[in-house]
């Protein structure tokens, strides 16, 4: 089940970031970016591993529920997990497909919400959970500010 869910993330990724081919290689280049941009290259294997353990993340959550006291706790996790994906998966086309600096950024802060809502509910539950998903909020901080310094700079 774990190696099946990698996979479907890893998919949805690589789905997902068909928007940022030629937006990277033309419109991204010539924006004005913050001084703790990174290269642009960083970008692919930092997000495969992000993908790779929001996997981890969700299979856990299967793997606890059975035997586990907060169901409804798990469930709830479990939708703001998955609207938390659908955010994720929309902020690249967003940002690099429609070129829309502020939809983006709309959307990473709405992201950063609810990634904290569940980094304090996996808390609860689970602590490998919540160490995944503490690493997923420091990275999500880190790109809602490099998007704001964008937007900013342009």
């Amino acid at each position: 089940m774990l190696i099946i869910l990698i996979i479907l993330f890893l998919i949805a990724g690589g789905l997902s970031s068909i928007f940022v081919g030629s937006a990277v290689k033309g419109w991204y280049v010539f924006l004005k970016k913050p001084f703790f941009a990174p290269p642009a290259l960083v970008f692919v294997p930092v997000w495969t591993i992000l993908y790779i353990l929001l996997a981890v993340f969700y299979w856990r959550l299967d793997k606890i529920y059975d035997k586990s006291n907060n169901k409804k706790l798990i469930e709830k996790l479990k939708g703001i997990f998955i609207l938390q994906m659908v955010l994720n998966f929309m902020w690249t086309p967003v940002f690099f497909g429609l070129r829309n600096i502020v939809g983006g950024l709309i959307i990473i802060l709405a992201l950063d919400l609810l990634v904290v809502w569940i980094t304090w509910l996996s808390y609860k539950i689970d602590k490998k959970c919540f160490y995944i998903s503490l690493i997923y909020l420091v990275w999500l901080l880190y790109a809602s500010a490099l998007n704001l310094g964008i937007f900013i700079l342009n």
